[in-house]
């Protein structure tokens, strides 16, 4: 039992760092290319989207988590139930998330951008529900692979526009694409 967990929480332990260490350098990239102003839009952007995330996705992990390895006979039907409510969270965060952010921005840029980014409160329902299965069935090698692509598809897209001379826009629909992309391999 020890060397079951042992094993598990070392293939997540490292794939966390490797996620952790591939963000820091896109996002140090990010602010070297962008410059201040704009990459303080593109912190804006990405942190309305973040908190929508947090707060519809709230405590649906470690439930989620639990009932799959308790019911691992049922696990098909439980995970549509799962993925069910996943997706309704999410379609209802964005329409929140693109509510607010009409009603509280002086700038028309942002709705357009945070509308595009918010996508992603859609796509991730696909990504995380099979990654919460995986993990719930000890298949820790999957979730914490799929992680490191996305990280490192996400990084590489966004580094090669940018580098390319294309900005703000580009690079977000470029993180909304590969979230797609990756979430359409993982599913």
């Amino acid at each position: 039992m020890f060397k079951s967990v042992a094993k598990n929480f070392s293939i997540l332990t490292a794939a966390t760092i490797i996620v952790a260490v591939i963000s820091f350098l896109f996002i140090t990239f990010i602010a070297r290319q962008f410059g201040p102003s704009l990459f303080g839009k593109y912190i804006l952007i990405t942190v309305y989207v973040q908190v929508t995330s947090v707060l519809v996705n709230a405590g649906i992990l470690p439930i989620a988590l639990r009932e799959l390895a308790r019911h691992r006979d049922d696990a098909a039907d439980l995970f549509d139930d799962i993925f069910s409510l996943r997706l309704v969270l999410g379609v209802a965060g964005y329409l929140a998330l693109i509510m607010i952010v009409i009603w509280s921005s002086e700038d028309p840029e942002y709705p357009v951008l945070i509308g595009i980014a918010g996508l992603a409160l859609i796509i991730e329902p696909f990504s995380e529900s099979y990654r919460v299965y995986y993990t719930a069935n000890e298949r820790m090698k999957i979730p914490s692979a799929y992680s490191i692509v996305s990280a490192g598809m996400s990084a590489l897209a966004g580094a090669t526009l940018l580098i390319a001379g294309f900005g703000l826009f580009a690079l977000v629909v470029s993180n909304v694409v590969v979230a797609l992309i990756v979430s359409v391999i993982w599913t």
